[in-house]
């Protein structure tokens, strides 16, 4: 039987025999990771962005799916920083499908998120490839951008602003059927007026260089406490799979291969997007 995308998001961290315990997952919606079937005897907490009835609503509104299904939302957070909400629990693992690109300062998330974590507790990253989605002609995300977000004192809203105007630069009308014409992108009155909304992509990556571009040396950097236990980079749904676990462990860096990968990804890049 030809494995799920459920089923292969969950295996990432069976893979680590990650799943145990007590587990929350960020955005689960109506098709969680985890659940009695797959993992008796383990408990997941859900955290959105909304409550279970506004998800219900707007599941009802925009999508085939049935209301009913929407995962019980036991944290709801407004922002990036769910420490507050969710007060003294932890967690022996985390699972965020696709929130990772969402974040506007995903350093700090990490950050947050491992001190929400019990100690060897596993963190799941699901990512979308921006080769196989609306992103595919914007540039990737460096690692040094991230590390601007995160040393910036400026707020989330004036580092999300950059953000939102290559999603109304960048974004490949294609993907909802409509022909882009130079008037729309590159209407000022438009750019000046886009607001940053929580479905916005932040940060675009590929799976192909996300590890040696901005993984690995956003780990060796040890601002944030994990160390890679798993790494998945393609899929047959355009996303790609990242398993950490918390406490940093020293690795060795090749510097080399991050520049090569850099100068690969810019020049593989641009001849995609032309063609």
């Amino acid at each position: 039987m030809r494995q799920t995308m459920i089923e292969a998001r969950r295996g990432e961290l069976e893979a680590c025999q990650a799943v145990r315990g007590v587990g929350l997952e960020i955005g689960a919606g109506v098709r969680p990771t985890i659940s009695g079937e797959s993992n008796p005897g383990v408990a997941l907490k859900v955290l959105d962005f909304y409550s279970t009835e506004e998800l219900r609503a707007n599941v009802a509104k925009n999508t085939r799916d049935d209301p009913q299904k929407v995962a019980a939302v036991d944290f709801v957070a407004r922002g990036e920083d769910y420490r507050e909400v969710i007060g003294g629990e932890r967690f022996d693992f985390i699972i965020a499908n696709h929130v990772f690109e969402h974040i506007v300062d995903p350093v700090a998330w990490l950050v947050m998120l491992g001190e929400l974590l019990r100690a060897e507790g596993h963190l799941l990253l699901t990512i979308p490839d921006k080769k196989f989605g609306f992103d595919r002609f914007r540039d990737d995300t460096t690692i040094a951008h991230l590390l601007s977000d995160y040393f910036s004192d400026v707020s989330l809203a004036e580092k999300a602003r950059v953000h939102t105007i290559e999603t109304v630069v960048f974004y490949d009308r294609s993907y909802v059927n409509r022909v882009a014409t130079a008037e729309e992108v590159l209407s000022i009155d438009t750019i000046r007026s886009a607001a940053h909304h929580p479905g916005v992509h932040c940060h675009v990556f590929q799976g192909e260089t996300f590890l040696q571009r901005v993984l690995q040396p956003l780990l060796y950097t040890q601002l944030i406490d994990y160390s890679l236990a798993r790494f998945r980079e393609a899929s047959p749904w355009g996303e790609f799979y990242v398993v950490l676990r918390k406490g940093w462990r020293p690795f060795t860096f090749d510097l080399n291969a991050f520049y090569e990968s850099a100068r690969a990804a810019a020049v593989g890049g641009r001849a995609e997007n032309l063609g």
